[in-house]
């Protein structure tokens, strides 16, 4: 009894240290948009003087507002799907093909210039595209971010039996 106690309350510290970090993760992700918005508008109070000091600081100020409605809402798929809500939402779909798009998408690539090899196999799975969409895009936002200038990223997918593998 008293073993089965300890392993619970072993359970219950690994989440909350997991709830920790992911508080402070999001804190993290959703400060630095707002930062850099909050010193574009500085920067236009003090220095701005022409429409080409407004369009530029309103591209920056659009380009974070992005970011930080794309975080908010990935925070709410992810609420959502503790709470069961998108069971409805799971089609067969392709999972190379949502590779592609997402590396087709990411700037890093281009602000980079990192070249992404790639061996994926032809694969339909039964998935929420939107989820999943957001765990590879993190997964090949983060290979980008951590890469140097002018490197490369190698991404495989395969089939084994019933499982799939995705290596970055």
């Amino acid at each position: 009894m008293i073993q089965a106690n300890n392993r619970m309350m072993d359970r219950l510290e690994d989440l909350f240290q997991r709830q920790q970090q992911f508080t402070s993760d999001v804190a993290h992700e959703l400060r630095t948009p707002s930062a850099i918005v909050s010193a574009e508008c500085q920067y236009l109070k003090k220095y701005g003087k022409n429409i080409d000091d407004y369009t530029e600081s309103l591209t920056v100020i659009e380009r974070q507002n992005t970011k930080t409605t794309e975080i908010i809402s990935q925070l709410l798929q992810l609420s959502r799907l503790e709470q069961g809500r998108i069971k409805d939402d799971f089609e067969y779909s392709n999972f190379k093909t949502l590779i592609e798009s997402v590396c087709d998408m990411e700037p890093l690539q281009f602000k980079k210039q990192i070249t992404i090899y790639s061996n994926l196999d032809d694969i339909s799975i039964y998935m929420n595209v939107g989820l999943m969409a957001i765990a590879v895009k993190n997964i090949i936002n983060n290979a980008m971010k951590y890469s140097k200038n002018k490197s490369s990223i190698k991404l495989k997918l395969w089939k084994m039996k019933k499982t799939m593998f995705f290596l970055k």
